[in-house]
């Protein structure tokens, strides 16, 4: 079977989750398991559930179900949220489309609009 268009789960998001789970297991005293084997384990199975079932990325339910890690579903998906790892980087691309991009860009209004047709 082919693999389900767009459900390729992202090797960030992956990295990430790990180093959350990482720090739970510290968190929550965890140490008599192989947390990283364990996580490998699981991420295969989604994997395969992805790639050759076709369906939906459930890393974090078998994370969530597995008895291991002690950690509900709705404490993992806060941790997926983007916002939490951005930084300030909202502010700095404002930042920049000011400073760097709005200048040039008003330096050359009267290039903007303009077409070029290259032949060969």
């Amino acid at each position: 079977m082919s693999a389900a268009p767009n459900k390729k789960p992202s090797f960030a998001l992956g990295l990430i989750l790990i180093l959350l789970l990482l720090a739970a297991v510290i968190l929550y005293n965890l140490t008599n398991i192989n947390v990283s084997e364990r996580i490998r384990e699981l991420s295969m199975e989604a994997g395969r559930n992805v790639k050759v079932e076709g369906k939906e990325n459930n890393l974090l339910e078998l994370i969530a179900a597995d008895p291991a890690f002690n950690l509900s579903l709705e404490d993992l998906q806060k941790t997926m949220e983007p916002a939490r790892y951005i930084g300030r980087s909202k502010e700095q691309v404002e930042a920049f489309l000011t400073k760097v991009v709005s200048p040039i860009l008003e330096a050359n209004k009267a290039l903007l609009g303009v077409k070029a047709e290259i032949t060969v």
